[in-house]
């Protein structure tokens, strides 16, 4: 994505289209690593619950 794109998910209005930064998190056994987290972390765990 681009600032003003105009492409039909950024035009979407669909929620599930609403793009966020990436970021990772990485489970394995007891430990859970998050990297890279943007400011709208918190929106997409929500999202994927």
């Amino acid at each position: 994505p681009v600032i003003a794109c105009n492409c039909e998910v950024c035009l979407s209005e669909n929620p599930k289209d609403n793009r966020l930064r990436t970021s990772v998190l990485i489970e394995h056994k007891n430990t859970t690593v998050v990297i890279d987290t943007g400011p709208d972390f918190r929106q997409q765990m929500l999202r994927a619950n």
